[in-house]
């Protein structure tokens, strides 16, 4: 068995070779996320593990395809950047990875708790030697209502979190899963929050979940954060809504257009974002790249994920974790 790995950092390395000796798999690996471009070099290979920034569409599956090649793992949980239509039709089967929720449960909640005691702000004026109070005064989680959209293993790793806090959770979910949480319609959920945390999958349907209809029913003072996926929320609407002040603070992990940029040092080139440079100029706006789920627990569970999953489709055609 020979498999192409895409788009793997320094830190992945040491778990490739650990996991690649552990399973009997041959791993080569190159830095470049896989795209249209770089396709041709799965040829020759029995299957390919990439990152959720890599680019799965039509044109790189038709090219997977005609190498013989039936079987893509992604070691990332999120799987927007893969065409699974086109993959079906083409009969190769893709797995997503399992990796510790709390990296990003985690990271969330330090978001909501940070934008909930304008620490942002707060590091700001002791930046510019300003250490008066003014402006800074705080909320306590035990008298915020939380609410959690998504409640996957992260969605719920964060409301019972803040729920051990003393807030008071409640959950929208297309399909609830959780008796922990007080399960209500989307326009209740949005209308009470005190703080939003978005933990849901992308997909076509929920493309701008956060959009500009939904954001007038917010509550003054809003606190949003997004640690999934970029286009769950409208940028536009949202940097409208901070313009008006009517949102408390907004900490974002994920962000619409943030491929290309998120992931690399962009200090010293430019980049196209309509977005990001506006979103900078709010004192109230958190803005990390993607790293909400970077921790050594949890790249080692991805990794690990990866090659497993590979080697199960290509030992059996069956993952536990097919999509």
């Amino acid at each position: 068995m020979k498999v192409l790995a895409f788009a793997v950092r320094e830190d992945e390395k040491e778990f490739f070779k650990k996991y690649g000796q552990e399973y009997n798999i041959k791993i080569d690996y190159i830095s470049e996320n896989l795209t249209e471009n770089n396709a041709d070099l799965c040829k020759g290979y029995n299957g390919v593990i990439f990152l959720g920034n890599c680019t799965v569409n039509k044109i790189v599956l038709e090219k997977l395809n005609s190498f013989g090649i039936k079987y893509i793992s992604n070691r990332s949980a999120g799987f927007n950047n893969i065409d699974l239509k086109v993959a079906k039709q083409l009969g190769i089967k893709v797995s997503n990875a399992n990796y510790s929720p709390y990296s990003v449960g985690e990271y969330a909640v330090m978001l909501g708790i940070m934008l909930l005691r304008k620490l942002p702000q707060t590091i700001k004026n002791v930046e510019k030697n300003n250490y008066s109070l003014y402006g800074l005064m705080g909320r306590e989680v035990r008298n915020q209502t939380i609410g959690i959209i998504g409640t996957g293993k992260i969605g719920t790793i964060v409301g019972n979190i803040y729920k051990a806090m003393g807030a008071e959770v409640l959950a929208y979910d297309l399909y609830p899963n959780s008796k922990d949480f007080k399960y209500v319609s989307l326009e209740m959920l949005l209308k009470t929050s005190d703080i939003i945390s978005l933990h849901s999958p992308l997909t076509e349907e929920n493309r701008h979940l956060l959009n500009e209809k939904n954001m007038k029913l917010l509550k003054e003072n809003v606190i949003i954060v997004n640690t999934a996926r970029g286009p769950l929320i409208d940028t536009g609407a949202l940097i409208k809504e901070l313009e008006e002040k009517k949102i408390g603070g907004v900490g974002l992990d994920t962000l619409e257009g943030e491929l290309n940029i998120f992931h690399r040092d962009c200090s010293k080139k430019a980049y196209e974002n309509i977005y990001l440079d506006k979103l900078k100029t709010f004192d109230n706006v958190i803005i990390t790249p993607h790293s909400a789920f970077y921790t050594d627990q949890a790249i080692e569970d991805m990794v690990q994920a990866g090659i497993k999953n590979m080697v199960d489709l290509l030992l059996k055609g069956y993952s536990d974790n097919l999509l």
